[in-house]
C-alpha cells in the first residue's frame, strides 16, 4: 500500500545575471475575533501581618468614649497591638490595585491555626469578605486613579495561647479574585 503526502512546493528562484530580479506574491487574510482576551492583573501589598496580644489581669477597663470603667469580667482583657511594616502600611493593612480591564471582586478569608481559638474579619468588606474593585480601563491612562485600589485591615479576636512568647502563626489570609465583567 503506497500512501501519499501532499507536500506544498516551496518556491526557489535563482538569480544568474545582474541587475535581474524576482518577486514573490505574500498572501494574507483577515479573521475577526468574537471576543477580545480578558487580561487580570491585581497587586496585593501586605503589612507585616505580625500581632502581640497582652492580657491584663484586671477585672476593669477605661473606657475613653463614656468615661467610665467597663467590665472584663473575671478572665480580664487583652490587646492586640500590630508591629510596624518597612513598606509603609500599617501591620494589619492589605492593599489591593486592580490593573485588569475587568472589575474584580476579591474575597478575604481568615482561617484560624489550630492553636489559636480567634477569628479574624477584614474592615470595609461586605458580609461575604468581599471588597469590590473598579476595571483598571475606566481610570485609562491614570494607574493612581484611587477607585482601582481598596485598602482593608484585618480584625482579630480572641487570645493567644500563654506559650507563643515569639510570634507564630496565628492563621492565614487568603485572597481570590472574582471577575465581575
Amino acid at each position: 500500500m503506497l500512501t501519499a503526502l501532499a507536500v506544498p512546493a516551496l518556491a526557489t528562484d535563482t538569480l544568474t545575471k545582474p541587475e535581474t530580479g524576482t518577486s514573490f506574491e505574500v498572501l494574507g487574510q483577515y479573521r475577526e475575533s468574537a471576543t477580545s482576551e480578558t487580561v487580570y492583573s491585581v497587586d496585593i501589598e501586605w503589612g507585616s501581618m505580625k500581632a502581640t496580644y497582652t492580657k491584663y489581669n484586671a477585672s476593669t477597663r477605661w473606657n475613653p468614649t463614656t468615661h467610665k470603667y467597663d467590665s472584663a469580667g473575671s478572665s480580664g482583657y487583652g490587646v492586640w497591638e500590630w508591629d510596624t511594616s518597612s513598606n509603609g502600611l500599617d501591620g494589619n493593612e492589605i492593599k489591593i490595585t486592580n490593573h485588569s480591564d475587568p472589575g474584580v471582586a476579591c474575597i478575604l478569608s481568615f482561617l484560624a491555626s489550630e492553636d489559636f481559638s480567634g477569628t479574624g474579619s477584614f474592615e470595609g468588606t461586605d458580609e461575604d469578605g468581599k471588597l469590590t474593585l473598579w476595571p483598571g480601563s475606566s481610570s485609562i491612562g491614570d494607574p493612581t486613579d484611587l477607585r482601582l485600589t481598596k485598602r482593608t485591615h484585618l480584625t482579630l479576636t480572641g487570645n493567644v495561647p500563654s506559650s507563643y512568647s515569639e510570634h507564630q502563626s496565628l492563621g492565614t489570609v487568603s485572597i481570590t479574585i472574582a471577575s465581575l465583567g
